[in-house]
């Protein structure tokens, strides 16, 4: 355990924590005409967006353009860019694809994940029944950092999931990262495996 890949090559990184955004099921009822779609479920720690899972159900317009996965402030469907990183989308197949981000691009706690396709609709998958719900804009969202856009809302799912990763270390502790393991090194005054507990420094020692 703590390794991946064919000969085993890869080690796990045992410090962070890969916390799924989205829906747990790609749906496919059609293909999205939306060229931004940002996900409502926000971020529910500091860390910064390592993968971005997505389903095409057909291929975009025009193959030509250019994807990114973007970070957004969102509050009442106004969406605020705070930083956005290419992604090496494969429009060559209609499989569910998972795509890395490197380097893994920042995200706060209470921040959303969103993919836009600069020359066209994403055409990703959608279902029109209720389901995990998103947010979307059918028209370019533009690319100045702390430009608002306002978003439109559907119930349904996108074929779109993104994958935040988390520390698993608490408060600034630093991380020793093992074979199948980590240790925590905890700052002055916290304890607990993932240095999670405030030492109460004005109770009485023993």
């Amino acid at each position: 355990e703590g390794y991946e890949g064919t000969l085993c090559e890869i080690d796990f990184d045992d410090c962070s924590l890969s916390m799924p955004l989205g829906p747990s099921e790609f749906p496919d009822d059609g293909a999205s005409s939306a060229h931004l779609i940002v996900l409502p479920q926000a971020a529910p720690a500091d860390g910064c967006v390592a993968a971005v899972a997505l389903d095409l159900a057909a291929l975009p317009d025009d193959p030509g353009g250019q994807w990114q996965v973007r970070v957004y402030d969102v509050l009442f469907g106004f969406a605020t860019l705070q930083s956005a990183a290419p992604l090496a989308v494969n429009m060559n197949t209609m499989e569910p694809q998972t795509v890395g981000v490197a380097p893994c691009l920042p995200i706060l706690e209470g921040q959303h994940v969103g993919v836009y396709y600069d020359a066209g609709p994403t055409r990703l998958s959608f279902s029109a029944e209720p389901g995990s719900g998103y947010l979307y804009l059918t028209a370019p969202p533009g690319d100045v950092l702390g430009e608002t856009t306002t978003l439109n809302a559907w119930t349904g799912s996108p074929g779109l999931r993104g994958y935040v990763s988390v520390p698993v270390c608490q408060n600034d502790a630093a991380c020793a990262d093992g074979p199948d393991s980590y240790t925590c090194q905890c700052l002055a005054g916290y304890d607990g495996v993932d240095c999670e507990t405030d030492i109460d420094d004005c109770a009485e020692a023993p």
